[in-house]
């Protein structure tokens, strides 16, 4: 496994949705990223591969309720950074409506960035090491919480403290 490309990202707590009836995303997501061609608005072959995966194996990991949250980024010194970030965004949203055949109401949480100009310099250190795209696949918990996350409630008979 690739963890410069693939990361398991572990959140602390549950995320709040107000425009979901679902209530909350769980803690736990698994990352692909796609890598970053200057001044290019691109979705690599292999990074769609992996997230077609994902998406397929998401209702049997997840029991059944999923959500997308993609992400599109640009280096300050790229040509019209911020406006790149969002083409990158809308792009694979695009290619993931269109070839995997994602139904809109999976996508939950969309974005677009620029790095900051000192970014380079301290966190990853070169242009390859930062992405173009972060696409994500998680399980929605239920609200109060769910196994997967470790946060689910206990059971109405039972208290807290037991």
């Amino acid at each position: 496994m690739n963890l410069k490309h693939t990361t398991l990202a572990l959140l602390a707590a549950c995320v709040g949705l107000g425009a979901s009836s679902l209530a909350s995303a769980c803690s736990i997501s698994v990352t692909e990223s796609s890598p970053l061609e200057r001044n290019e608005v691109t979705l690599s072959g292999n990074t769609l591969a992996k997230v077609a995966k994902r998406v397929i194996d998401a209702p049997y990991n997840f029991d059944g309720q999923w959500q997308v949250q993609v992400f599109g980024y640009a280096l300050p010194n790229e040509a019209n950074a911020k406006a790149l970030a969002e083409q990158r965004k809308d792009y694979a949203v695009r290619v993931l409506k269109d070839v995997l055949k994602i139904s809109p109401e999976h996508f939950t949480m969309l974005g677009s960035e620029v790095y900051g100009p000192s970014s380079m310099h301290y966190a990853r250190g070169s242009a390859e090491d930062y992405p173009a795209l972060e696409i994500a696949v998680a399980p929605i918990c239920t609200p109060g919480g769910c196994h997967l996350c470790g946060t689910e409630p206990p059971p109405k008979n039972q208290s807290p403290a037991n």
